[in-house]
């Protein structure tokens, strides 16, 4: 009885001990969620076409305040809308016009480079496209109905875990990247361009991190 009594007691204390291992740790950590902002006017776009939108996460406060106990920098998620369009013709879209269907717009990231090797600058003229920088796929929409995008933000692309991983290596120590956006053509599109003369489109990079206390 004796000997059950001691085992039991010994059980009870690892579990015990163990618990307050998993409390320490969960309290030693935080996370939280920068929401990085893309909105742009773009005049005369085409499609097919490319652009890059450069961030640098020393523009926002909560980022500043813990940089140094930073342990990972997740890109977790991004949604895209488009809130104005001027066809060719330049008649506006509009919820009547006839619908555009792009094959697909895909999204990738890039890191950046300082032009002078100040990269406590925010400013993206001081910055170039790091040639040595793979560009990181990040996800694609397919089959994109503009009316379907067209003011609203409930189409969320997750980017997959293993490129966040990766992604995140570098972000913690290189914390300016561009976003690539690459626009396919247009279902039923015979011409090699076509000319957009005004696009107000949107999107938003949630980047998760994760901070030692």
């Amino acid at each position: 009885m004796k000997s059950l009594i001691i085992i039991l007691s010994a059980v009870l204390s690892l579990t015990v001990n163990s618990c307050v291992v998993d409390t320490v740790d969960s309290l030693s950590e935080f996370t939280f969620q920068i929401p990085i902002n893309f909105g742009a006017d773009y005049l005369d776009r085409t499609s097919p076409d490319t652009s890059f939108d450069f961030s640098h996460l020393l523009k926002y406060e909560t980022y500043r305040e813990n940089r140094e106990q930073i342990s990972e920098a997740i890109i977790y998620q991004l949604n895209y809308r488009i809130d104005s369009l001027v066809l060719e013709d330049g008649v506006p879209f509009g919820p009547n016009s006839p619908d555009l269907v792009f094959d697909r717009i895909a999204y990738k990231l890039q890191f950046g480079k300082s032009k002078l090797g100040n990269t406590n600058s925010t400013e993206p003229n001081d910055y170039i496209p790091d040639p040595d920088s793979p560009k990181y796929e990040l996800g694609e929409f397919v089959n994109v109905s503009i009316r379907d995008f067209y003011r609203r933000s409930d189409h969320i692309l997750q980017v997959p875990e293993s490129t966040a991983s990766v992604i995140s290596e570098t972000l913690k120590n290189k914390p300016y990247f561009y976003i690539i956006t690459e626009y396919s053509k247009v279902k039923g599109q015979i011409e090699d361009e076509v000319h957009y003369p005004f696009i107000n489109s949107k999107f938003d990079v949630i980047i998760r991190l994760k901070v030692k206390l």
